[in-house]
């Protein structure tokens, strides 16, 4: 079963994708200041971070369809 744990920080994305209790992979994006201030709202920052994961994810060669848990 593979697991996607996700840390939205206040500048930063981190995300881990376990399969069990091994860890496949651990990866950090900072955003820029700028970058997430042309939201008005945490809640519309939630495409952006999507992307954000589903770029990680296909950069280690997963699809979200990989992903049992989120």
């Amino acid at each position: 079963m593979k697991l996607l744990i996700i840390n939205p920080g206040s500048t930063s994305t981190k995300i881990s994708v376990f399969d069990e209790y091994t860890e496949l992979f651990e990866e950090s994006v900072f955003h820029d200041a700028p970058e997430l201030l042309q939201f008005d709202h945490v809640n519309g920052q939630v495409p952006f971070r999507k992307q954000v994961i589903i770029d990680i994810l296909a950069k280690h060669g997963f699809a979200p369809n990989d992903i049992d848990v989120f």
